[in-house]
């Protein structure tokens, strides 16, 4: 009778405590004080948002998560950007990103420009840092997107390209892991090539941001390449890894803005593709067509 009793005191405790935990704001299913590490859909595991997270297919459409970060770096420049996070309906917010070199050591480092909001998990020794929304950075009944500030210093000369790679959350605030957007990105930034100082706002052919997005995606990925009007003639190619053209896109001198462009990619394998273009001052985007 006596260790009945103590078993029910147990199972007591911990049906409370797990109504204390999806029952208070900022705590439960939504990870509002930020995800663990190692949860950003970085390599070798890439591990993402889904292993708590449920209800919908990963980076459902129409919902992105985008960051606004150059294409090309200088070496210990800082640099700060946006990562904006959009779902219709949805009023809950998360994300996890990291920045990594080709070799998977850390590429620069990452810091929060509002501490309010955003906050740094440093990795001990040579371990990753995270960087992910504090509990306030959740945005709890905040409407259809969300929007944190990054500070990144990039790494020493020499240290070549490097991969932002992030996952977020989009949630109906019911602290349920049930019902839930998970989307995932990974970014390339090269170095800047040898002669070009400033190569995003003074790119020749007069533009200054090509996105593309989602990253992975399936089946719409969207183009954007925002600027000034076209000082020369531009080819879009997206290929695939054995170098076959399987998209093509040609804007002439003078063409304005790209704004959101879909393209539909639903006829296409999954797997690995190269959108780039035909100036070479323009980085290519290495993409992931999901399965």
């Amino acid at each position: 009778m006596r260790h009945n009793r103590k078993f029910l005191l147990a199972l007591f405790a911990g049906a409370l405590l797990f109504v204390l935990l999806v029952s208070t704001p900022g705590t439960g299913w939504g990870n509002s004080a930020g995800a663990p590490d190692g949860y950003a859909n970085d390599p070798p595991g890439d591990q993402n948002c889904t292993a708590c997270h449920t209800g919908f297919g990963l980076n459902e459409p129409p919902g992105t998560m985008i960051i606004d970060a150059p294409h090309f770096y200088t070496p210990g420049s800082t640099y700060i950007f946006n990562l904006t996070l959009t779902k219709a309906g949805s009023s809950v917010w998360g994300f996890e990103l990291t920045s990594l070199l080709d070799n998977g050591d850390q590429g620069g480092i990452l810091s929060a420009v509002n501490t309010e909001f955003v906050q740094v998990s440093v990795g001990p020794g040579n371990q990753r840092d995270y960087i992910k929304q504090t509990n306030d950075g959740s945005f709890e009944a905040q409407p259809n997107s969300a929007t944190w500030q990054i500070r990144w210093v990039a790494p020493a000369a020499g240290a070549g390209t490097v991969t932002f790679y992030a996952s977020g959350t989009a949630g109906n605030n019911n602290e349920n892991p049930s019902g839930e957007y998970v989307y995932t990105f990974a970014q390339v930034i090269e170095p800047v090539a040898s002669g070009i100082s400033d190569p995003v706002p003074n790119l020749p052919n007069g533009y200054r941001i090509l996105t593309a997005y989602p990253n992975p995606f399936n089946p719409t990925l969207i183009i954007n390449l925002t600027g000034v009007p076209l000082l020369q003639p531009l080819t879009l190619n997206l290929t695939d890894i054995q170098g076959r053209v399987v998209l093509r896109m040609d804007l002439p001198a003078g063409s304005n803005e790209v704004s959101a462009l879909p393209l539909d990619l639903s006829y296409l394998p999954s797997g690995q593709y190269i959108l780039n273009t035909s100036l070479p001052e323009i980085s290519p985007f290495r993409l992931v067509k999901a399965k």
